[in-house]
């Protein structure tokens, strides 16, 4: 049997009731999910070729009786047909932070920290996460340190995002609009860019293994079904329990 619930925003909430002590909460909206899921992808294929072109570690090498064909130039059209797929991802992220209806795609969720029990709150979460306590506080969807640690993600997708055109442009000098994008190759040479470039892929794969791992961790200790979540979009709380950020749910 499906109910509507209210939180205290005024957002409409779909629970379906379960036997006794649990009920299932409809949190994360197609929209969001798809985002979520399309930046995977995106990034894993970006990751990879992008590897490949630093360092093309198979295929034919220069020099074999055969030439080396054109699996660099394929492997190069993937990458920026990727990166074009994730700018606009990225574009429709934004614009989404300032329009969208979805509270949780709506800026103010990108920065918890409204008062001070929020930084409590923070606090009290990094405990948890650092075996130094039982209980974190409950948030229906994300809690503070999950927050802040997305917003930051989002920075350096943007930086990434940012070299990635500079290195781009260096292949249309002769356009006067590729020549601007491209200049702070001019300012600080083309390695320093690659390099920050190819660090950033690494940090984000480094973020991934964390974010799964922790994922994983809090759906075993907390039973809210959150990495289900990301596929069917909802979570799971015990009747009665009340979330710091939906303080109207009954």
């Amino acid at each position: 049997m499906a109910i509507r619930l209210t939180s205290q925003e005024g957002v409409q909430l779909g629970m379906e009731a379960r036997p006794v002590y649990w009920i299932r909460v409809n949190v994360w909206s197609a929209a969001l999910r798809f985002q979520h899921w399309a930046n995977v992808a995106l990034i894993f294929i970006l990751s990879c070729t992008g590897y490949y072109i630093m360092d093309p570690f198979f295929g034919p090498t220069a020099g074999a009786e055969q030439g080396t064909g054109f699996l660099m130039g394929w492997v190069r059209v993937i990458h920026f047909v990727a990166a074009g797929a994730w700018l606009i991802l990225g574009l429709t992220r934004v614009i989404g932070a300032f329009t969208s209806r979805d509270r949780y795609l709506r800026w103010p969720a990108l920065w918890p920290l409204k008062d001070k029990e929020d930084v409590r709150n923070l606090g009290r979460t990094v405990q948890f996460y650092g075996l130094m306590r039982d209980e974190a506080p409950l948030y229906l969807a994300h809690n503070p340190l999950q927050q802040l640690t997305y917003t930051g993600i989002y920075a350096l997708c943007a930086i990434q995002m940012a070299t990635g055109l500079v290195l781009y442009g260096l292949n249309m000098q002769d356009n006067a609009l590729w020549r601007v994008v491209s200049s702070p190759i001019h300012w600080t040479g083309i390695p320093t860019i690659r390099l920050i470039h190819t660090m950033i892929m690494f940090f984000l794969w480094v973020f991934v293994v964390i974010h799964v791992y922790l994922a994983v961790r809090a759906d075993s200790l907390e039973r809210h079904g959150g990495v289900s979540a990301m596929i069917n979009g909802g979570v799971w709380l015990r009747r009665g329990a009340q979330p710091v950020d939906a303080p109207g749910l009954e």
